[in-house]
């Protein structure tokens, strides 16, 4: 994840950290505890990194990020629920 980040991979799991204290992102761990990105982790780190980077400043970023998640979560649900919606009226 680090070198499709672009970021030092100290970096990525201090990035991951933060969204995870927040209790705004949940990552898979191994069982050791060390994080185990998958693709779509990508998106979240590099929109908190990308935010982060242009606010400076952790709540501000994570409380965006949040906002976003929030929102792509509505959306989904809209999504999955107009579907079933049609699907019953076939």
């Amino acid at each position: 994840m680090a070198e499709k980040l672009r970021l030092p991979a100290t970096k990525v799991s201090s990035l991951a950290k933060d969204l995870e204290s927040s209790g705004c992102y949940v990552f898979r761990k191994t069982p050791l505890g060390s994080f185990l990105f998958e693709e779509k982790d990508f998106l979240v780190l590099k929109n908190y990194s990308d935010t982060l980077y242009f606010f400076k400043r952790k709540k501000h970023a994570i409380e965006i990020l949040k906002e976003q998640l929030d929102q792509q979560q509505e959306e989904k649900k809209e999504s999955v629920l107009a579907h079933m919606k049609h699907a019953r009226y076939i």
